[in-house]
């Protein structure tokens, strides 16, 4: 093997070692950050630091230097982030900043805060999952966050919105708000 043979060869092994090794460092940082976060919740002390962990190791299951790695590549090769040169940061496109204002709540600044938070319940039958599929979006389009699958949370009273899609997609009985 020549020298540029060589030197290819170190320069691949490198690159893997510390890629390796930022991988590790991205995935301790996220295990961390969620532990913390567990562990500063008040709850009873007894348990308190196994649930952290069970909820840091199911985290970093699901969310890992891997996926934010595979994430950005299929960002970029649907046109959602222009491809990076050496050293930059990655920049949004157009259909990225519009995929984006499509997929996050937006608040309306008319929409004044009561003091009050509400929830929105659901149970809607496995028959009609394409609805609950869309409640689902449009809960988070009004601004609402998903505390658990069917339970949703918002600080604005949703009532009259949810209460005309209900309608539209006559889901009567099956949609709460308190």
């Amino acid at each position: 093997m020549g020298k540029i043979g060589s030197t290819r060869t170190l320069s691949r092994v490198a690159l893997a070692l510390s890629e390796g090794l930022f991988s590790r460092a991205v995935d301790l940082a996220l295990w961390a950050v969620i532990y913390m976060g567990e562990i500063s919740i008040p709850q009873s002390t007894l348990g308190q630091h196994w649930r952290a962990q069970f909820a840091a190791d199911r985290f970093l299951q699901q969310i890992n230097y891997d996926v934010i790695k595979s994430a950005l590549k299929t960002a970029q090769h649907r046109g959602l982030i222009k491809p990076r040169r050496r050293n930059a940061k990655p920049e949004i496109t157009e259909e990225g900043k519009r995929r984006l204002s499509e997929v996050l709540p937006h608040y309306d600044e008319k929409r004044s805060w009561d003091g009050k938070m509400h929830l929105v319940t659901y149970d809607i039958p496995e028959s009609r999952k394409i609805d609950r599929e869309f409640l689902r979006e449009y809960l988070r389009r009004i601004g609402c966050a998903m505390l658990q699958e069917s339970v949703w949370i918002t600080l604005y009273n949703p009532i009259d919105l949810v209460r005309s899609f209900v309608d539209e997609k006559e889901l009567s009985g099956t949609v709460i708000v308190s």
